[in-house]
């Protein structure tokens, strides 16, 4: 596959960027509906299960130095079986690139643009994604960096709203919900929380040893789980357990309640921002999309897949127009997302270590 290298801090952008999109926006709202108003806590519990992913992901990609997973499938499997997992994996990639077009344009349809009908919408995603998203990955990691400074901005924004309604005992009395709830709350966070699962396609390409990798990875997703975490904390000082429930947006409708002289709706001041890691996150499932479609047909080449699978995304978001439709959607692409993050990779090294495949060296990486 012709990629360029990045660095390690190139890296810790490039899943930094991947983790953030459209999911922090709801979160607060759908975490809450199983640990109320200790959803903060399912946050942190979600960042230490992905970091759990992380690690089973960076074991296996470090029994294999050099290779990416859709050529340890094959080392592993075998030719005929591993590119039929490397194919579910390209459908898989291909879902959650369509649910994220459709996410996109359900949200950009109910607060800016009303009367654009969501196939234009959708067009507009898709031009991003091809335009960004054909590049090598050192382009990719480069404009990752430059928009994780919006990313920055953002964090400021919501400290405008507290003036209007910010109350403590919101937070309390902390673990009400039960350990029960708040771990099953976490399943939502981790949903919003994935596109870490890029380190599948790109370690190789990673400058340095695998440990440092490990850390950088390691960081960024600390990074991401804190950043949520301060959302989430954001929305329930300022909504009441009672009204979070019936808020499905909460981060949006703080910033609705604020103006100024000099701005009115601070709310699509932050979205136009967001719109930013919105696309970044998109452009991280093109990216993985095309690799496994290059690496089954062509030869390892990019560009060519790229064209085609965002047709698939824009009939994607011809049939599915109601919102129902897509929460249904939702659904089973979050589902079936604990199938090829944790599963696949689990039995993939079980497999690896019994037939032998998997070859621990002796260095310093």
């Amino acid at each position: 596959m012709n990629e360029k290298s990045i660095t390690t801090k190139q890296l810790f952008f490039v899943i930094f960027q991947a983790q953030i999109g459209i999911g922090l926006l709801s979160i607060p709202y759908s975490v809450h509906e199983h640990a109320k108003s200790d959803g903060w806590i399912s946050v942190f519990f979600a960042g230490i299960g992905i970091q759990i992913l992380i690690i089973l992901l960076w074991v296996l990609l470090w029994g294999f130095k050099g290779k990416n997973f859709y050529e340890i499938t094959v080392i592993v499997f075998g030719k005929y079986l591993g590119k039929c997992i490397n194919l579910l994996y390209t459908i898989y990639f291909l879902l959650v690139l369509s649910l994220l077009a459709l996410l996109f344009s359900d949200l950009l349809k109910r607060w800016i643009l009303s009367y654009t009908p969501a196939p234009i919408v959708v067009l507009l995603l898709i031009a991003i994604g091809i335009y960004i998203g054909k590049n090598n990955l050192r382009v990719i990691a480069r404009f990752y960096v430059l928009a994780s400074g919006l990313v920055i901005l953002s964090v400021i924004l919501p400290w405008f709203s507290f003036g209007v309604n910010f109350q403590w005992e919101y937070l309390f009395p902390i673990g009400q919900s039960g350990l029960t709830n708040i771990v099953i709350g976490s399943h939502n966070a981790i949903v919003a929380m994935i596109g870490f699962e890029i380190i599948m396609v790109i370690l190789p390409y990673v400058t340095g040893t695998y440990k440092q990798s490990l850390k950088s990875i390691s960081m960024a997703n600390m990074a991401v789980t804190l950043f949520y975490v301060y959302f989430m904390v954001s929305c329930y000082l300022v909504f009441s357990p009672e009204e979070i429930k019936i808020i499905p947006e909460p981060v949006l409708y703080i910033l609705k309640a604020v103006s100024f002289r000099w701005v009115e709706r601070m709310d699509l001041v932050f979205l136009s921002i967001w719109i930013i890691p919105m696309a970044t996150s998109f452009i991280t499932y093109v990216y993985l999309s095309s690799s496994g479609a290059a690496n089954l047909f062509h030869k390892g080449r990019r560009k060519y897949p790229v064209w085609y699978l965002m047709l698939f995304v824009f009939l994607a978001g011809l049939l599915f127009s109601s919102e129902s439709e897509i929460a249904q959607f939702d659904k089973y692409v979050s589902y079936s997302s604990y199938i090829f993050m944790m599963l696949i990779p689990a039995l993939t090294l079980l497999v690896s270590m019994i037939r032998k495949k998997f070859n621990y060296r002796s260095t310093t990486q």
